[in-house]
């Protein structure tokens, strides 16, 4: 079946401005990355082997004698059962405090509420920060966290990044731009490397781990991680150092070396530091000048360690010697919640006028725009400038599809004579939607290793979940662009497309728009269902459901007039079908065959910018949707 000839359509502008425009910004961008590549290779940390704090602080309050922190009366329950119950003590600066006791005594739900983690359970209790105002424990998780640095029991760092940018990072992201310039703050990063015991080319290695798709790769020993760890706390000028369970893994040798560099560290930067600690060796104890000892729902003991003899006189016990009072006081903790209710605690002096209610304004906080050029950088650095295979791999999948659609496909569209012409055309379409919209799932290992670790920093409130959210959009929408044009300067040539446009640049930037977006959607499909959802394997499955759906209503696989009234409406969902329509409206209009736009149905909206602006409200619909699941996500503790 033959067609009458029609006069050539005129372009639509829209689309060609999108495609002008995007992808000049992307490969500006692309620039951009070039040199920040290079820099980031040059960018060499020098091995100073300044071993002193760099910023000594003193304050007025250590000046006489005021405690860091006070707590009074702590308690935490969960539908009647009760936690932490009646804790009280204080601590001053440069003193080191041990949490022991048995398993479920609430031991991290205890440094959960003193470092401001603590958001369900029904709190009870005051605190009051370096002699400020009496503060309500439910309340105070402000004040708290601007004076509480909180390292966690497992430490995430990204594999490819080096020690040096890792306590940048951290630097960055909680004190904000140094007001002495770059150049103060990469002394403050070298000095408190140095004081950790981390210098030479341990500074610039690899931290090491495991990348996404389960690669492992080589780095710092377990005792240079911890290191790390306290590196990334003490860089962030803290008056309070809260560890949980920071020995854990270490031999015995290295959790002595670990907690004897923790209470230097005290002293070198003017902070105290509280450590939960399950069962430490005699030498690792004798380095504690207070102990709470928390049995389950009780404490057994809260103080200076030299008072642990009148503990002993209150069970009627003789004290044990040195080596044996640690396993012993774990077992007194035990004891104690078998039978008698006797403690040892000393009374906090601060229950001293009313408790304020109200909440002081906490410290002020980097600017988020800050936060996120940290955040964004990092991603570029671990992502994609230290693995390109990551970005190599993709590409290349991207552009071998294309040249098999083009080989398959050729030069089908260079003809309308012929109905026949169009179907060929329209399958070489389909293919392309297959490319937009499946090829995504590569990165899902990536996305779910992002949203991982993203987890693990959200307890700790370093930025804002946004932050996190664009950076990724950013840079996948960047691979994407990369992988759209070379599609484009495949297809266009190989299968014909873009007669209908008059050929040249127009249709080369309309087509590459659409591909643009549509990848953009794509991906942003798998990333959403690699949030909501708990697993790999379960986000794989979901999603590519969705996206085998999508595709089955798209048109391009049975003609849209065919599909049943039944099922006929999931077609306005389909993201596809709005691809498939901007290629077909590209191809047809104005040509011998635009009388197949009318039969198949493909003019629902009747304009390729149109079809662009539904495929743009559908990726932000998909990224706005993950940043909301992903802040709901924020661990609870």
């Amino acid at each position: 079946r033959r067609v009458p000839a029609v006069l050539p359509a005129q372009v639509e502008v829209a689309p060609v401005v999108i495609g002008l425009v995007w992808g000049g910004a992307m490969w500006a961008f692309t620039m951009w990355v070039a040199w920040f590549a290079f820099t980031a290779r040059r960018r060499s940390p020098s091995t100073s082997s300044r071993g002193a704090a760099s910023e000594r602080r003193i304050r007025a309050a250590e000046a006489v004698g005021v405690p860091v922190l006070q707590w009074e009366g702590l308690s935490c329950s969960y539908k009647g059962a009760v936690v932490v119950q009646d804790v009280s003590g204080e601590l001053q600066s440069h003193e080191l405090m041990a949490v022991m006791g048995p398993s479920g005594a609430g031991k991290s739900t205890f440094i959960d509420m003193l470092s401001g983690r603590k958001s369900i359970g029904q709190l009870g209790g005051a605190v009051r920060v370096d002699g400020g105002a009496l503060l309500e424990v439910s309340r105070a998780n402000a004040a708290l966290r601007g004076a509480c640095t909180y390292v966690p029991q497992e430490i995430a760092f990204p594999p490819l990044q080096t020690a040096y940018e890792a306590v940048a990072f951290s630097a960055n992201i909680t004190l904000g731009r140094d007001q002495g310039g770059a150049v103060v703050r990469d002394s403050l990063i070298h000095s408190v490397l140095a004081d950790v015991g981390l210098r030479g080319e341990v500074v610039h290695r690899p931290i090491g781990g495991m990348l996404p798709g389960g690669v492992s790769v080589r780095g710092l020993s377990g005792g240079e991680r911890k290191r790390l760890a306290l590196a990334c706390a003490l860089v962030t000028k803290p008056r309070l150092l809260v560890l949980d369970e920071i020995t854990s893994g270490l031999d015995s040798e290295l959790s002595l070396t670990v907690m004897a560099l923790i209470k230097l560290m005290c002293y070198q930067h003017d902070c105290a530091a509280i450590v939960v600690i399950h069962q430490p060796r005699p030498a690792v104890f004798a380095l504690f000048d207070r102990l709470t000892l928390l049995a389950p729902g009780s404490v057994t003991f809260s103080g200076v360690c030299a008072r642990l003899p009148e503990l002993y006189a209150t069970h009627e016990q003789p004290v044990p010697s040195f080596h044996e009072l640690p396993d012993d006081l774990l077992r007194l903790a035990g004891k104690k919640h078998e039978h008698s209710p006797r403690t040892c605690t000393e009374g906090a002096s601060i229950s001293r006028g009313a408790v304020c209610a109200a909440v002081p304004r906490p410290a002020a906080r980097p600017h988020s725009l800050f936060q996120f050029r940290a955040v964004f950088c990092r991603s570029l650095l671990c992502h994609y400038v230290r693995n390109p295979v990551n970005l190599g791999s993709r590409l290349l999948c991207y552009t071998a599809l294309s040249l098999l659609d083009g080989l398959i496909f050729y030069r089908v569209a260079a003809s309308d004579a012929a109905l026949a012409d169009g179907q060929s055309t329209l399958g070489a379409f389909t293919f392309v939607m297959l490319i937009s919209y499946l090829l995504p799932f590569a990165a899902i290992p990536i996305f779910v290793y992002d949203k991982q670790f993203y987890l693990r920093e959200s307890g700790l409130g370093l930025y804002p979940t946004w932050a996190h959210t664009i950076s990724q959009a950013i840079l996948e929408a960047w691979v994407l662009t990369l992988a759209a044009t070379a599609e484009t300067l495949i297809l266009i040539p190989l299968c014909g497309l873009g007669g209908a446009l008059g050929g040249g640049w127009q249709a080369w930037f309309t087509i590459f728009a659409v591909l643009t977006v549509s990848g953009c959607v794509g991906s942003s499909i798998v990333s959403f269902f690699a949030v909501i959802l708990p697993s790999q394997d379960i986000a794989f499955a979901a999603g590519s459901g969705f996206v085998t759906l999508s595709l089955a209503v798209s048109g391009g696989f049975v003609p849209l007039p065919k599909i049943p009234a039944l099922a006929s409406w999931l077609q306005w969902t389909s993201p596809a079908k709005y691809t498939f329509q901007a290629l077909a409206i590209a191809q047809f209009e104005g040509s011998r065959l635009e009388v197949m736009l009318d039969e198949m149905e493909l003019r629902r909206p009747a304009s390729i910018g149109a079809n662009l602006l539904v495929l743009v409200g559908m990726y932000i619909m998909f990224t706005v949707a993950t940043a909301a699941v992903l802040a709901r996500k924020q661990e609870t503790r």
